[in-house]
């Protein structure tokens, strides 16, 4: 459940942040006393409550498997100059694909890795032919 483990991740950064500042505002209290803290205090405060007013914002947004911009992974390759080509001529069709994984791959990083070719739910279907049918033209 990809859903949940996002949650979760966001849940310990939220916690974290909320450590850190009850640390910020402990240390400012210690270092100059109450009434010259308040301000840092305050912006404490507020950093929170922002946080707070953020995850009640992402808590309700899901992406199901119906949603149209939801990414697909359509082929991968073992380099970029591979997954560019087929990124470029699939966007000469107006489908918009992204390579993921490039930094990681081949001799750049010098450890191995693959490259993703990604696109919109909505486009897979078209860009899914379109990429077949160019495999088969250079097939020998």
């Amino acid at each position: 459940m990809p859903n949940q483990t996002t949650r979760t991740q966001f849940s310990m950064r939220f916690m974290l942040v909320l450590i850190v500042a009850a640390a910020i505002a402990a240390m400012c209290i210690r270092r100059f006393g109450f009434e010259e803290s308040m301000p840092y205090i305050t912006l404490v405060v507020m950093c929170v409550g922002l946080a707070m007013l953020g995850r009640w914002l992402v808590a309700g947004v899901l992406m199901t498997q119906d949603d149209p911009t939801r990414p697909i992974k359509l082929e991968t390759f073992n380099d970029n100059y591979q997954a560019s080509i087929l990124v470029a001529r699939l966007e000469e069709h107006n489908i918009k694909a992204t390579a993921v994984g490039g930094f990681v791959s081949g001799f750049q990083a010098e450890s191995p890795g693959y490259v993703d070719v990604v696109v919109v739910q909505s486009d897979f279907d078209r860009a899914k032919s379109l990429y077949d049918s160019w495999k088969l033209e250079t097939v020998p």
